[in-house]
């Protein structure tokens, strides 16, 4: 919750993921997950980038390799439209996935029409 992932780290934390049988849940509250930071050196300066799909990417990639039953992504700054999608692709594969919370995200209309088609291809 409130949280921020700062170069690779959510990429080893998903990495760690995909290899738990257990891990049936995950949670991301008011984590800008649009949000990149390059920490300049040891003088402590951070400067914010230009938003990166990276890490909704991250996540979207390792749906189809876990075993997830619920995934709670609320308000989390979707960085762009496509990657959004991306995630919403790969929602398809998820096959033990029953919860969605994409809440306090915006959402256009080609992502929700995308969502519901792959909510039912699943089914």
């Amino acid at each position: 919750i409130q949280c921020q992932f700062i170069g690779s780290g959510l990429a080893i934390l998903f990495l760690g993921m995909q290899h738990s049988q257990s891990i049936r849940n995950v949670i991301f509250q008011s984590c800008d997950l649009g949000n990149t930071h390059n920490n300049n050196g040891g003088g402590g300066s951070t400067t914010a980038q230009q938003p990166s799909s990276y890490n909704v990417e991250i996540i979207a990639s390792a749906l189809p390799l876990m075993n997830l039953t619920s995934l709670s992504l609320v308000d989390v700054n979707f960085p762009t439209e496509e990657c959004l999608h991306y995630l919403i692709e790969n929602i398809e594969y998820a096959k033990e996935l029953k919860l969605l919370d994409l809440s306090q995200n915006k959402l256009d209309v080609r992502s929700v029409v995308q969502l519901s088609k792959s909510m039912n291809r699943q089914n």
